[in-house]
């Protein structure tokens, strides 16, 4: 099978020459539409330049006769060290074991790794781009061996990854020097035992430990992504303050507004903790550095009401995780929760 003409791909360019849009091409046009950079606009910066030729070896149906890959996104699998509340069993066993337990979804399949040997069947020797994500990419037991495949061209390969940066193996510390530069995407949804009430059970320590070696190599760029949700509305000034002092170029995060699952949008709050979060942001977002994600936070205030009381579905699925993971409810949350 050429997976560079898999049935779906193929349908996804037919439907673009079209001037159609691909459900698969939805969120992105979702998060400019709030004002926020995409996959979708990323590409076009990076690759634009190479429309015509690509274009060119498409067939009106959609099949393409370019067998060159500039940019590979590997997904390794769902393993991961996190039951960040905000996720989902497909990107996470912590989530998948939890929910079982729970019956929510006993039928759920297991995420298999993805192999290197399935991986270094596409046609990607002359590739100059690679992007990890899990699960926790780091946790991969395969993602070394890619790493090692990749090493005859390594000074011509630029790496990226969406991680926790709660797990660093030095092996993986040391094959990093070896590569052109490496763009590390930390995830933190709040800062101390915010992070750790939202994300368990790993521990602020080790991010900020393993933050400390990669900031080490000259050739590794740190960045903050961050998902906007119920329980973080009073944490926003402090993720925004740690990313703009902790990332390579002082940026701020980039935001994902959270859609699932529905029960954590803020919408599931008060009004009365709706209006405290609004006033505790406005009364602080002039230290921050003028962003698209800041401005997208105050647009974000201006459409969230809240309801007349908070949401009782959203109090029983906090506390059964605060039991079941024995966390302890941060003063900013019990704030949110009333």
């Amino acid at each position: 099978m050429d997976p560079l003409n898999a049935k779906g791909l193929i349908e996804i360019r037919s439907q673009l020459l079209k001037g159609k849009i691909p459900k698969e091409c939805l969120g992105c046009y979702k998060r400019e539409q709030q004002g926020l950079d995409s996959a979708r606009k990323l590409a076009l910066r990076n690759y634009s330049h190479q429309y015509e030729e690509k274009l060119s070896k498409t067939s009106p149906n959609g099949k393409s006769e370019d067998s060159s890959l500039e940019f590979i996104d590997l997904s390794l699998g769902n393993k991961c060290n996190s039951y960040c509340i905000t996720c989902h069993p497909y990107y996470s066993t912590q989530i998948a074991k939890w929910t079982q337990q729970q019956k929510i979804n006993p039928t759920l399949e297991k995420i298999e790794e993805f192999t290197k040997n399935k991986i270094f069947n596409l046609p990607c020797q002359q590739t100059k781009s690679f992007y990890f994500q899990g699960g926790e990419p780091l946790l991969s037991p395969k993602h070394e061996g890619i790493l090692e495949k990749l090493l005859p061209n390594a000074k011509e390969t630029s790496l990226s990854y969406n991680t926790n940066l709660t797990v660093l193996p030095s092996k993986v510390l040391s094959l990093w020097k070896e590569f052109k530069n490496i763009q590390v995407w930390i995830s933190i949804d709040g800062i101390g035992e915010m992070q750790e009430y939202l994300r368990p059970p790993i521990k602020w320590e080790r991010l900020t430990r393993n933050l400390a070696l990669i900031r080490q190599l000259p050739n590794v760029e740190i960045n903050f992504t961050s998902v906007v949700h119920a329980l973080n509305l009073l944490s926003l000034n402090d993720i925004f303050t740690f990313a703009e002092k902790n990332s390579t170029q002082n940026k701020a995060p980039q935001l994902i507004f959270l859609e699932t699952p529905s029960l954590l949008k803020p919408d599931s709050l008060s009004k009365g903790s709706i209006e405290e979060a609004k006033k505790e942001w406005e009364g602080s977002r002039h230290n921050l550095t003028p962003s698209v994600s800041r401005d997208s936070i105050d647009k974000f205030f201006t459409k969230i009401k809240g309801a007349k009381t908070l949401s009782p579905y959203l109090l029983v699925f906090i506390r059964k995780l605060e039991k079941d993971y024995q966390l302890i409810r941060p003063d900013k949350v019990s704030k949110l929760l009333k």
